[in-house]
């Protein structure tokens, strides 16, 4: 590496979260929270987003994030604080 280099480590951070059952059966009440906690993510510094889905009863989200401390702690806070359930999967590679 060189002087001044910067040795920066990106991780890839996905996040799977259960809807409600009203919200799964409204398509567009799903894609809202969805645009919301993606918005969130990059809004609040979080990571940048890399792709995003909806299931039959859950959505989902990809993001590279170089933040280690507090990162999962953080994303558990935002999820609750939308009103989602502890019962997300957060998985950081």
């Amino acid at each position: 590496m060189a002087f001044g280099e910067l040795d920066i480590i990106m991780k890839i951070v996905y996040v799977k979260i259960p809807l409600s059952k009203d919200d799964s059966k409204n398509i567009n009440r799903a894609l809202e929270l969805r645009y919301l906690v993606s918005d969130t993510i990059e809004e609040r510094g979080l990571g940048q987003i890399i792709n995003e889905g909806t299931g039959e009863d859950y959505i989902d989200i990809s993001f590279l994030t170089n933040q280690e401390d507090e990162l999962e702690n953080n994303l558990k806070s935002l999820l609750l604080s939308i009103g989602f359930s502890k019962e997300s999967e957060i998985l950081i590679k």
